[in-house]
């Protein structure tokens, strides 16, 4: 598959979120959004983007960055918002493995003040049409704290088959590896979400 040629849609909609990429003009109120969850992501997350963020310039910085490997279509950062509030609730990586895209990664946090509510399941399971359907990944696979248990039911709830646990990961009870395959999403029955296209 041609990654250069390859058209992304502008939003991904699904009932109460919709995902976009994120850019540099976001960079003032990522700026914020990473002030406010260091200490929520420090224990599951300690190598996320937003522990190199400490004052406007490097959130300026980062976001470029996000765009830029964006537009190479190496990695993908999306915000997920609510569609009734615009609110930034959480975000989702996506990783490409290869050119070919046979299997991609897959990562996310909601954001501190919209844990628990479902946000996150309805953007992955948007997210993972698109990575199937517009990307053709033939596997995503995902790791997560195994202490995670709000991470760990996610993936359980998306379809994600648990595969092995590594010890590499800071928390006692090590890493657990999630995988999905692409008949194996698109058995799930989840409605698929609206892309918009410019």
């Amino acid at each position: 598959m041609d990654l250069a040629a390859l058209k992304l849609p502008v939003r991904i909609e699904s009932e109460r979120v919709y995902l976009r990429f994120l850019r540099y003009s976001d960079s003032g109120w990522y700026y914020e959004m990473a002030l406010r969850n260091k200490a929520h992501l420090l224990k599951y997350e300690p190598g996320n983007a937003v522990f190199c963020i400490h004052n406007t310039e490097e959130a300026e910085a980062m976001m470029g960055h996000f765009e830029d490997i964006c537009e190479k279509r190496k990695e993908f950062y999306l915000g997920v918002f609510r569609r009734d509030t615009d609110r930034f609730v959480g975000q989702v990586f996506i990783g490409l493995s290869n050119t070919e895209i046979h299997a991609c990664s897959l990562g996310f946090f909601a954001e501190v003040s919209h844990e628990g509510k479902g946000y996150m399941t309805e953007a992955v399971q948007a997210v993972l049409h698109f990575m199937f359907n517009i990307l053709h990944a033939d596997r995503v696979d995902l790791e997560c704290d195994a202490s995670n248990s709000r991470s760990v039911r996610l993936a359980e709830r998306c379809g994600f088959e648990k595969k092995d646990v590594s010890s590499k990961h800071p928390s006692s009870l090590g890493s657990l590896h999630f995988a999905l395959d692409r008949d194996q999403g698109r058995r799930l029955g989840v409605p698929p979400p609206r892309y918009q296209y410019l």
